[in-house]
Formats: structure tokens, sequence, C-alpha cells
């Protein structure tokens, strides 16, 4: 089983993006699964989506916490949500400079890869 989970902020897509990719792979003949998490679902608020991908019926409902993929959509979410929490490291595109922490889990580096040990 293939999961991921998607972090961004209510009203950017988070949920669609679950829903598309997991559309995306029931078009290619694999059984999937795509829902939002627990959260007010405002504008600009962190939200979670998450999507299962298998060759298997899925019978698995509950949130993804040790996701084979992550994909944060808002760069800022690092600082004020652990986004990483049961993942080591991500591949991450963004516009904004990068900035250093004391805290590892919310250090962002100028490398595309972000993770809880980074020494870029």
């Amino acid at each position: 089983m293939f999961t991921v989970r998607l972090h961004g902020r209510g009203g950017h897509g988070v949920v669609a993006a679950a829903e598309t990719l997991a559309f995306a792979a029931f078009s290619q003949g694999d059984y999937s699964e795509a829902f939002p998490g627990i959260a007010l679902e405002r504008a600009g608020v962190p939200m979670t989506a998450f999507c299962r991908i298998d060759d298997a019926p899925i019978r698995r409902h509950e949130p993804v916490l040790r996701p084979d993929a992550l994909i944060v959509q808002d760069s800022a979410l690092l600082t004020q949500v652990d986004v990483l929490e049961g993942y080591g490291r991500t591949a991450m595109s963004s516009s904004t400079p990068p900035t250093r922490s004391t805290d590892s889990a919310s250090t962002t580096s100028p490398c595309t890869m972000v993770c809880r040990t980074c020494v870029c």
C-alpha cells in the first residue's frame, strides 16, 4: 500500500489534491481512497488530507501516521505544525528564502531536501 499525507491551508485545494491523486490511481486500475483530516475547515486554517493507493481493496480508513510520501503545499506550515511527524524527509519546492531555526523539526534549508537532521 502506498500512502500520502498532504498538508496545506483551507481553501488551497489540499483535499482536492488528495482526491485527484486517488482518482488518477483509480483510473489506472488501482484501489484508492482520499479523505480530509478532522479539523476546522475554514479558509487559511492548516489542513491535512490523506490518500491510500493499493492493488487490493483498502480496509483501513484511519489517518496516515507514517506516509510513504508527504506533500506540503505551504512552507510556512513547517514552523506552525509538525508536518514531518512520522516522516524523516521530504522534497520541497518553495519560492521563499531559506530560514534556520533552533528547532530541528522546523528547519528549512536552501537544498530541496528537508529533514530532521539537516545540516545544509
